[in-house]
């Protein structure tokens, strides 16, 4: 990773698969959550054929401790992080 990520630069950051099929989960509806797991770390689920967590810790806008149970090889190619990062994207605009 380049940068830290954030809302502002995760459609730049990330892969064009990633963002391609986390866009369709999160148009689905399939993204539930948040749920503060402890202050400022929070899970998110995917539910697809299979359900996903996505974790994370959030610093004012920086994502830092990104975790998928998935387990990707590479987190910025995460489709399920991709779709957490519409929501909370849209969220943010509301």
């Amino acid at each position: 990773m380049d940068e830290p990520l954030t809302l502002e630069n995760f459609r730049t950051e990330m892969s064009e698969a990633a963002l391609g099929r986390g866009y369709l989960y999160f148009k689905n509806g399939w993204v539930k959550g948040p749920r503060e797991m402890l202050p400022e770390y929070y899970e998110y689920t995917v539910h697809e054929v299979n359900t996903h967590a996505v974790t994370f810790s959030r610093d004012e806008d920086t994502f830092t401790d990104l975790f998928c149970t998935c387990d990707p090889d590479d987190i910025l190619n995460c489709r399920h992080l991709a779709a957490v990062m519409y929501m909370m994207g849209e969220e943010e605009i509301d």
